[in-house]
């Protein structure tokens, strides 16, 4: 759901364009209308946030994350970093950061010889490089 709220933030902040010419001598005259313009904007933006509209766009970002988990497409879209970040930030104790975390994690797989799918194709890019 973080990426809806992404979007969403995105077409809020699209609304917003502030600014005075930069030769101007009186900023604050000039800078109004471009706040109170955007302001408009925003308002109109908002004005289609309903609550049907926000249920009807979670649910489509959800049905889209199943298909992913599926598909198998879920490990490109949502990339090992940000899962690991999650966990640790939802299961181990505070200031237990996600780096030492992985680095357990790397070390634990490299000692069980553990090789995810596809870990020697991005290795021998890394090392052709």
């Amino acid at each position: 759901m973080e990426e809806l709220q992404a979007e969403i933030r995105a077409e809020l902040l699209t609304a917003i364009k502030d600014g005075a010419a930069p030769d101007t001598t009186d900023v604050a005259t000039e800078i109004l209308p471009s706040i109170e313009s955007s302001l408009a904007r925003v308002a109109a933006t908002g004005a289609d946030y309903t609550l049907p509209h926000l249920h009807e766009r979670v649910d489509a970002a959800r049905s889209e994350m199943e298909a992913y988990l599926e598909n198998g497409e879920w490990a490109k879209r949502y990339p090992g970093r940000r899962i690991l970040k999650r966990f640790v930030g939802e299961h181990l104790p505070t200031g237990v950061g996600y780096e030492p975390f992985r680095n357990v994690v790397m070390e634990k797989m490299a000692l069980s010889e553990r090789r995810p799918e596809n870990m020697e194709g991005v290795l021998n890019e890394i090392l052709a490089a």
